[in-house]
């Protein structure tokens, strides 16, 4: 009997250890595509000036770290609020950006046309990439607290 709950404890600690993994390796990436995603939106703002765009689109996020914690809890999560609170948190930005950078892409791609007008274009392409610097700034700042309280 004892043999068995050693076993059980044992394959709980690997199976939270996994998990925990997967969590701080999404962060660690999502944490890397906001980096990246602020300097597109400063390189189109600067562009904008100039009465250019960027091409590039900005990277989305994963999130699938929420879809794996409503399966299986770590420990470490289950025991502090303030980190599962966090982390769905985390996800739900993440989610919110994507839609946003989706719907961002959309106006791009059907406003420029050669009968549209460039400087409403402009105007609103700059309102547009100031909201989601601030909100992606946001997220990396909440990258940062997560991967910090989650440690190694």
């Amino acid at each position: 009997m004892l043999w068995d709950i050693y076993k059980s404890w044992r394959t709980n600690v690997r199976s939270d250890k996994a998990l925990l993994d997967a969590i701080r390796l999404e962060i660690g990436e999502n944490a890397f595509v906001a980096q990246e995603n602020v300097i597109t939106l400063n390189a189109e703002l600067e562009a904008l000036d100039q009465g250019q765009t960027v091409v590039n689109p900005l990277v989305p996020y994963k999130i699938g770290m929420w879809e794996v914690l409503r399966v299986s809890i770590p420990s470490k999560v289950v025991s502090n609020v303030e980190l599962f609170s966090l982390l769905r948190h985390i996800s739900y930005a993440s989610a919110h950006l994507n839609e946003s950078f989706r719907s961002r892409q959309t106006y791009k791609d059907t406003y420029m046309s050669p009968t549209g007008d460039m400087y409403a274009f402009v105007r609103r392409m700059k309102v547009l990439n100031a909201e989601l610097r601030r909100q992606v700034k946001g997220l990396q700042e909440l990258l940062a607290k997560a991967a910090t309280q989650l440690g190694n």
